[in-house]
């Protein structure tokens, strides 16, 4: 099946294939989930133009819960099932682009890491509780040693 022109008007943010890339070789210290306000259905036509539905085997949609408050739970529960190890809520990591995204993690104790790459500067994502941001991925090592540092 031949793949579908993207709409020229979105596009891969510069970094995020090259990060995704990296950490998933390092599934013994990352696993890769999906956390999204979106329904799962919208979420994963989303990633298809892009190639990277492949990187999330788990994850928690709107679909799951509206209140994105209550979608890391409920992400941590299938990591745990699709795995067969347990994870604890403060070994989690949420990035995002939204205040939402940052906001999500701080009930459980989770980090958050803001990529200033969508609609929201690095201010509103400090604001919703980011521990660290970025205003992109373009220096994949230094997001990656960065990321390191906070997760030892």
């Amino acid at each position: 099946m031949e793949r579908q022109l993207q709409n020229p008007l979105k596009h891969l943010k510069p970094g995020i294939k090259e990060v995704l890339d990296i950490l998933k070789t390092m599934n013994n210290r990352y696993a890769l989930g999906l956390l999204t306000g979106n329904i799962e259905h919208g979420a994963r036509m989303k990633l298809e133009p892009f190639d990277l539905n492949h990187y999330f085997a788990f994850g928690a949609f709107g679909s799951d819960d509206e209140n994105r408050n209550k979608l890391l739970p409920i992400a941590v529960n299938r990591f745990e099932l699709i795995s067969g190890r347990p994870l604890q809520y403060k070994d989690c990591i949420v990035i995002g682009d939204t205040p939402r995204d940052s906001q999500c993690a701080k009930p459980y104790g989770a980090l958050s890491i803001g990529v200033a790459t969508g609609p929201y500067r690095s201010q509103s994502l400090i604001q919703a509780g980011a521990d660290m941001v970025f205003e992109t991925l373009v220096d994949t090592e230094s997001f990656l040693q960065e990321l390191e540092s906070i997760s030892l």
